[in-house]
């Protein structure tokens, strides 16, 4: 398996926020890789607990960074459409909870982190897994 610090790597980013490190975005216990990844597109203002429970719904559960980072590797030039948001890995920063994301444009393609607890426009999509 590779370390967090190698699956960055493989996204071949133009761009890292230097906060998305291991020790803010740790492994959830028991997690497994290679799940059934899902792109969710809400298409209207949604916040990060109704997107969560949209996923529920369906059997999926919010990918976390890790999630994120193979799927970023994977699917390099999608990121330069909309942001792909992660909501299943909370990074503590401050007082305030982060969530890491992949985003960009023509020029680059960025690993970042934003704000868990605002709402998000519906031009974002979430990435999830099923259970």
């Amino acid at each position: 398996m590779l370390t967090f610090k190698e699956f960055i790597a493989a996204g071949k980013y133009d761009w890292v926020n230097e906060t998305i490190k291991e020790v803010n975005f740790p492994m959830a216990e028991g997690f497994a890789f290679g799940l059934v990844p899902k792109l969710y597109h809400f298409n209207r203002l949604i916040s990060s607990e109704e997107a969560i429970k949209e996923m529920e719904k369906d059997g999926f559960r919010p990918a976390t960074i890790w999630d994120l980072l193979d799927y970023g590797a994977k699917n390099p030039e999608l990121q330069r459409q909309f942001p792909i948001v992660a909501l299943g890995s909370v990074a503590r920063m401050g007082d305030g909870r982060d969530v890491a994301y992949l985003g960009g444009g023509d020029a680059e393609r960025i690993l970042s982190r934003v704000w868990f607890g605002g709402d998000w426009r519906g031009f974002s999509r979430f990435l999830a897994v099923r259970n």
